[in-house]
């Protein structure tokens, strides 16, 4: 761990690029005069990216009734824009969960896996239990373990910076949340985002009112027991104030109520679409 806290120190450690249609969709989300045209015209650009948005918006994953989709302006307005963000950064971050590494392939499969799973249960808590914005939430669950991709490409391509998987398990364990806060600033996330790697993994944190995107995504990594990161241990659900914030009880299995396993079973549809 030390050797790989060293490299990052000396500046070596390499950031991860947003390519280029999900960061500009992400920006012109948040503006108040963007146009499902205009958004259009931006995700164009990439035609497999565009090819894949069109599917997935006239997959069954999408609920609504009417006619298919069949431009890119129609599917993103039947989408609704922060879904379409939400989704054109899941298909961005995708690619590079891709080391040479076979074992790194492994490992990253697993990072992957979870951030899909998390990310679809964020989106159905936060939909059914909170006035947060379900897909903004959908989109801190697939980020909440970004900072994983530069510490693994770093292994990948300096293999000897490592003694074995449990050692770079431990470092990742470690390091990966501050990085991944590093990385969401420098893909210019709003900040209730770029927090998430941080504080979702503070299962004890306290903060004044209501629930949060990182309370969310804390709430389904305990419901998930997801610790592809090494970074879940044993937690107490009596003292995880994220739990009382979403209105459960400590001993609430969310998988087990039919409602929301069955939203969740549709986003996953969704994201795997």
């Amino acid at each position: 761990m030390s050797r790989i806290a060293a490299e990052m120190a000396a500046g070596r450690l390499t950031l991860p690029s947003l390519p280029e249609a999900a960061a500009t969709v992400g920006e012109l989300v948040r503006r108040e005069d963007v146009t499902a045209a205009r958004l259009a015209a931006e995700i164009g650009k990439d035609p497999a990216l565009a090819a894949r948005l069109l599917r997935v918006a006239n997959s069954a994953a999408v609920s609504g009734s009417g006619p298919p989709a069949e431009s890119l302006t129609r599917a993103i307005t039947k989408l609704g824009f922060n879904l379409t963000r939400a989704l054109v950064s899941r298909m961005a971050i995708e690619q590079m969960f891709h080391p040479k590494s076979p074992a790194l392939k492994a490992y990253m499969r697993r990072i992957w896996r979870q951030s899909l799973e998390v990310a679809a249960l964020s989106r159905v808590l936060a939909e059914r239990l909170t006035i947060l914005e379900p897909d903004t939430a959908m989109l801190a669950g697939l980020v909440h373990l970004v900072g994983v991709l530069p510490i693994v490409r770093l292994v990948d391509d300096h293999p000897e910076l490592v003694r074995s998987e449990a050692e770079l398990e431990t470092a990742i364990a470690h390091m990966h949340q501050a990085v991944g806060r590093f990385v969401l600033k420098v893909w210019k996330f709003p900040p209730e985002l770029v927090e998430v790697p941080v504080l979702a993994n503070d299962f004890l944190r306290h903060h004044d009112g209501p629930a949060d995107y990182a309370d969310v995504v804390s709430v389904s990594l305990l419901q998930l027991r997801g610790d592809a990161a090494g970074v879940l241990t044993e937690v107490d659900p009596g003292r995880v104030p994220a739990i009382a914030k979403l209105g459960l009880r400590p001993e609430a299995e969310v998988l087990e109520m039919p409602d929301l396993r069955g939203a969740y079973e549709r986003t996953t549809l969704l994201l795997a679409a």
